[in-house]
């Protein structure tokens, strides 16, 4: 079968890195390369899983919320902060969905929809 040249271009750094693990494995770079086409012809894809960032939980919106808000609460123990933050039960709540917070008209930062 006719070969052709394929060239990249890729960070020195990671060329000796690659080119050290495959070698440790008895290979290649050229070698690891043909066998990654191969292999993503056979799965008809990229052989491994490839992960964007994960969206946001309600979780991690509470998280934030209280992590702010203990940090708040530090400044103002410190004396950096000039105003000791209201109540947790007062601060924005955060209903789940991307940038929808509600405020409860009680102090707007403009988060929600209602009052952005």
């Amino acid at each position: 079968m006719p070969m052709s040249v394929l060239q990249i271009r890729i960070e020195e750094d990671l060329k000796k890195q690659v080119s050290d693990l495959f070698e440790s494995l008895g290979m290649d770079i050229p070698t690891a390369v043909r066998i990654f086409f191969k292999r993503a012809l056979v799965e008809n894809g990229i052989p491994f899983e490839v992960k964007g960032m994960p969206s946001p939980t309600k979780q991690d919106g509470i998280n934030l919320l209280n992590a702010l808000h203990a940090a708040q609460e530090q400044a103002y123990k410190n004396g950096v902060a000039k105003r000791k933050l209201k109540p947790k039960s007062r601060l924005p709540v955060w209903r789940g969905r991307k940038n929808d917070f509600c405020c409860a008209r009680y102090e707007c930062f403009n988060f929600c929809s209602s009052c952005a």
